[in-house]
């Protein structure tokens, strides 16, 4: 209550909280909030006192309450959607004052697309109570209609043909967990990145198989289906973990590859311009020269990569939830995975550890064509040179011999692809 005066002498000015005048409450008798699997099955016990002690033989009815409230679930998927899980509509309670319901959940079938699995919001109450509707409850009572509520998630049943792959299964589920953790992606292990993921997968697939008694069991897990988890179980258990299947590359694929094409491009270009941008006036402008024309030459990358994703029916997207990086990152793709790409002012160690990480080639051009300059230095140092009509070589005595390529560079320069002039 809320009261005036100085103690001993005090005066009611208004009762805030109270007990209802007959005496009846009712509340959850174990847990208000279920996660269940599609065909499993929700437990319900509503517990009913009067002053305090078990009402026996007292009607309790649970309805569903599906609405979209606003002062919780705010431009979000609709809740509730078919199909309903089925429960009976009223039962009595027992000589404990408890009653128990047992509610069959049902696939909904992915109707909030993104978002695995359907909340189902059930509204508990006495009988003969008259209640307020759920819709105008939220408008005026938001509080006491949570305060009345249970709420079971029912997920999704998530089924695939043949092996799961990285790209097709494990990345879409990851990469959601990658976003919402950030502090997990920093500093333990990016789930986005398959080659992070590779590294400590012998670690996921033990967090993945504990039981929820255990104390190392991850409670992000809790928001994972059984059959995702066996899913992503399954493709960790693979010897060589398939990243996606090489017999069935599709045009799909080819898009999804190009989008992440697109974003690898735009990621380079804030750590360029924003060590662009510190590098004071009239100060180093040969460095400034060379960052702005990478700036827009990464720029020039983007609308190439856009064009054709345009070119293969696809349309780039620069506004999903994944295309701009949280700084610190890592690069796209896998490109470079143990690189960390962060936010910082021009420096000679950001030049040196991280642009020129990113711009070095995943090949090295004298390692993958050695052999090539192997054969150029001993033509040099033998003297041999083509003819003018380029038909054989002169090993310096003034006559031509044919193809003065030794056998093993004919070999290997055939195996690289590379092809002189004819």
């Amino acid at each position: 209550m809320q009261v005036s005066g100085t103690f001993p002498i005090l005066y009611c000015e208004k009762i805030v909280l109270a007990e209802a005048k007959d005496g009846k409450a009712i509340h959850p008798h174990n847990k208000w909030a279920f996660r269940k699997n599609p065909g499993e099955q929700a437990t319900v016990k509503i517990f009913a006192t009067r002053f305090g002690k078990p009402l026996i033989n007292e009607v309790v009815k649970l309805e569903p309450c599906n609405v979209n409230c606003e002062r919780y679930i705010e431009d979000g998927p609709p809740v509730g959607q078919p199909p309903l899980p089925k429960v009976l509509p009223n039962a009595v309670t027992d000589a404990s004052g408890i009653v128990e319901y047992t509610i069959s959940t049902i696939d909904p079938k992915n109707n909030r697309s993104f978002i695995d699995g359907q909340l189902y919001l059930f509204r508990y109450s006495f009988h003969d109570q008259k209640l307020t509707d759920c819709l105008d409850m939220c408008k005026t009572d938001p509080f006491r209609l949570l305060n009345s509520l249970i709420v079971i998630r029912a997920f999704d049943n998530y089924t695939i043909e043949g092996e799961p792959t990285w790209r097709d299964h494990v990345y879409p589920i990851f990469k959601q967990y990658a976003n919402m953790y950030p502090v997990m992606t920093e500093n333990f292990v990016d789930l986005g990145n398959y080659y992070e993921v590779i590294n400590y997968r012998h670690r996921i697939q033990v967090c993945l198989e504990l039981p929820v008694s255990h104390p190392n069991y991850m409670n992000v897990t809790r928001d994972l289906s059984k059959s995702k988890r066996e899913v992503i179980l399954k493709w960790l258990k693979q010897t060589n973990p398939l990243i996606h299947k090489e017999s069935l590359y599709t045009v799909e694929h080819l898009r999804e590859d190009l989008q992440i094409a697109l974003q690898l491009e735009h990621s380079t270009i804030p750590p360029y311009l924003t060590a662009w941008a510190s590098i004071k006036e009239s100060y180093n402008q040969q460095v400034k020269s060379i960052l702005r024309e990478i700036i827009i030459q990464e720029m020039m990358h983007m609308a190439l990569v856009a064009n054709i994703i345009n070119a293969v029916g696809g349309k780039p997207s620069f506004y999903s939830k994944d295309f701009t990086p949280h700084y610190p990152s890592r690069l796209p793709g896998g490109v470079h995975p143990d690189l960390v790409v962060p936010i910082e002012k021009i420096s000679l160690a950001l030049i040196r550890n991280i642009f020129m990480k990113i711009e070095q080639p995943e090949f090295e051009l004298q390692d993958r064509l050695g052999h090539v300059w192997q054969y150029v230095g001993r033509t040099r140092s033998s003297h041999c040179r083509k003819n003018e009509n380029g038909a054989g070589c002169s090993k310096g005595d003034g006559n031509y011999h044919g193809d003065c390529l030794h056998p093993s560079d004919r070999e290997q320069i055939a195996e690289s692809g590379i092809r002189g002039k004819p």
